[in-house]
């Protein structure tokens, strides 16, 4: 089954990647948006234990102010389960969020930024669908790789409570329009 949703998955990424960089040229409006992709390391700990999991996430964002803020929004899927050390197994079934992000340039090339704003995660616990919510923070690096694409490396915690902790380090690219 996850080998099916991630073969969907990147059929999405492709064809989205694809369509928006085909149609940036033809519509009006785009000057200051992105559209990005990557792959996420996350580990869940609970009381239960921890998990290490991979997660592929689809970006798209606008900048509100300069190239200094953002808006954000993501989805995603998890690509494999793992076992937690009480045994029971877990998957990342889907993920979404809305951030706000502050860049900084550091060079002509590079940026540094942080992350606030609000995720979502479906995760399958031992056969049993739990939701997790709330605020998410983070930080990354972006680094200009070619004209309109830039590479980025982020740390994002997802959600964070007394019993369940999820975080993600994440590579990827995004192309800007």
């Amino acid at each position: 089954m996850k080998t099916n949703l991630l073969a969907g998955f990147t059929t999405l990424i492709t064809l989205g990647l694809g369509v928006g960089v085909a149609s940036a040229a033809d519509l009006p409006g785009l000057d200051d948006t992105y559209l990005g992709a990557d792959l996420g390391f996350a580990s869940i700990d609970s009381n239960a234990g921890t998990a290490d999991l991979m997660d592929a996430k689809l970006r798209g964002g606008a900048f509100v102010y300069e190239d200094l803020l953002s808006l954000e929004g993501r989805i995603g899927l998890g690509i494999n389960d793992d076992r937690l050390d009480a045994g029971a197994d877990v998957e990342i079934n889907h993920l979404y969020g809305v951030y706000g992000v502050a860049h900084y340039p550091v060079l002509d090339s590079a940026d540094v930024y942080g992350l606030l704003g609000y995720s979502g995660l479906e995760a399958g616990v031992a056969g049993v669908d739990e939701t997790y919510s709330g605020v998410s923070y983070g930080a990354g690096a972006t680094v200009d790789v070619i004209e309109n694409i830039e590479g980025y490396a982020e740390f994002t915690r997802y959600f964070d409570d007394q019993d369940v902790t999820v975080d993600s380090l994440s590579i990827g690219a995004k192309y800007n329009f």
